[in-house]
């Protein structure tokens, strides 16, 4: 069963278990700690902060040098059916006779007395003075009309776009005043005393009100803050394993394989807690074994405070020269370690030292910080 002692008014946790020999229980290699993931994204904050920043400010940036490079867009509505077209120059007999026909539902063109022209012809005709136009002047571009997601027979919708708004009106209405011109000219050259030309009704070209280009800039911001965090967070936890360093409790006692007896909590070091706080440490120790402090593969500036305040044997610095110590004594290790302070392949080569010594008793004495010491 695991005991917790409060030291120094709770700041530090006593975790023992008499029967010490027990191994750490290990994880499943496949668990993902999501607690890990938030540890490692606040010892890496800045880099998550900037990131984020970056992207936040880059999606506003982008959103403001969109609404300066698009001016107004201009549009006008070409109605096919009020354009200028030609009548049949039948008698009043023969306009009876396609009327009463029509009337049948016969579906024949010739039986309308009016040919207009067609809305793809139409389309056709504006097409071809959109791409002898001046491409300096704006983006021109016509389409079917719709209203919702359906087309408007015989409507058809042109637009005229340019980061300087004069220009974009005037494109517009230079190609309209050459369609007009056109339409007009085609149906005179194709009339005689047989097919009669008819003027274009009013509201046959009808120019919009402009409007101004959509602006998201509130899209674009969210857009670039949660693409920052993305990357911010990928990228800190990216600089965190390319630290080199072991920072999770669960991980450093995995590789030692160790049962964890003290834990001093971020910021805390012995030198800030009273002498005699760790001495309930020699309550868990069995007395007839002959007690080292050790480090896993680096001095701790803490070891031998440690050591000091247990009134025992501070013993070879590492834990790889315990094995010259040992001789035939029976020997119990109090093994020291700190969060970002080893490696894991340092951590891993202790553990197969432990293993190798198989001390009668052992434990782990971890210090925490709340971020890598290159970032203090």
């Amino acid at each position: 069963m695991a005991n917790k002692s409060e030291l120094h008014q709770g700041q530090a946790n006593l975790i023992g278990n008499p029967v010490a020999q027990l191994p750490y229980a290990q994880p499943a290699d496949d668990e993902i700690d999501l607690s890990e993931l938030v540890a490692a994204l606040g010892r890496r904050w800045r880099w998550l902060a900037c990131i984020t920043i970056a992207g936040t400010c880059l999606g506003g940036a982008i959103s403001v040098w969109g609404s300066k490079t698009n001016g107004q867009i201009f549009s006008a509505l070409v109605d096919t059916s009020k354009a200028p077209s030609l009548r049949r120059n039948w008698t009043q007999e023969q306009n009876a006779i396609a009327k009463l026909l029509k009337s049948t539902q016969f579906d024949i063109g010739f039986l309308d007395p009016v040919e207009r022209p067609s809305a793809t012809a139409t389309q056709f005709t504006v097409q071809e003075l959109i791409d002898n136009a001046d491409p300096n002047r704006g983006v021109l571009k016509v389409a079917p009309a719709k209203v919702g997601k359906d087309t408007v027979p015989e409507v058809l919708l042109i637009t005229s776009s340019a980061p300087n708004s004069l220009l974009a009106k005037q494109a517009l209405t230079a190609l309209l005043q050459s369609y007009q011109s056109q339409a007009k000219g085609e149906i005179q050259a194709r009339s005689s005393t047989s097919m009669i030309p008819v003027a274009p009704q009013y509201g046959w070209v009808q120019i919009l009100e402009p409007e101004a280009p959509v602006n998201h800039f509130g899209r674009s911001l969210a857009l670039g803050l949660l693409g920052g965090l993305v990357i911010g967070a990928a990228t800190a936890l990216l600089r965190d394993r390319q630290a080199g360093r072991e920072f999770s409790r669960r991980s450093i006692q995995q590789r030692l394989g160790l049962p964890l007896w003290l834990e001093l909590p971020p910021g805390q070091g012995l030198d800030s807690f009273p002498l005699e706080a760790p001495k309930p440490l020699l309550s868990l120790m069995h007395s007839e074994l002959h007690w080292l402090v050790v480090d896993v593969a680096r001095p701790h500036p803490q070891t031998s405070t440690l050591a000091s305040n247990l009134g025992i044997e501070r013993g070879p610095i590492l834990l790889k020269d315990a094995f010259k110590a040992t001789g035939d004594k029976k020997i119990g290790l109090l093994v020291v370690s700190e969060a970002g302070f080893n490696s894991p392949e340092a951590l891993d080569r202790a553990g197969n030292y432990l293993r190798q010594l198989g001390p009668a008793q052992a434990a782990l004495v971890l210090f925490n910080v709340p971020a890598p010491r290159e970032l203090q």
